[in-house]
């Protein structure tokens, strides 16, 4: 019952396109990053609740562009979806 729940989660939100800003530079260098905090707070708007542990391989989002962050709810059910970083 647990996993169909998750999948149902992981079904509504996989691939989907999160979009986030970062103040940039006059010489293109971004200021701070996008953290998993930041993640957890637009998911959480989305009606999806999660711990950090529960996002995995998150890479080093410092600058503009598409990055595929996976979300594993239990270890039978996970997702991907698409933090995209534009200039603020």
């Amino acid at each position: 019952e647990l996993v169909k729940d998750y999948q149902a989660i992981a079904d509504k939100i996989k691939n989907k396109v999160y979009t986030f800003t970062l103040n940039v530079g006059a010489n293109g260098k971004a200021f701070g990053s996008i953290t998993k905090t930041e993640i957890l707070i637009a998911l959480n708007a989305d009606g999806v609740k999660l711990e950090k542990n529960q996002i995995k391989d998150f890479p080093s989002i410092k600058s503009v562009g598409d990055y595929t962050i996976t979300i594993q709810f239990i270890k039978e059910v996970s997702v991907d979806i698409i933090a995209s970083v534009n200039v603020k």
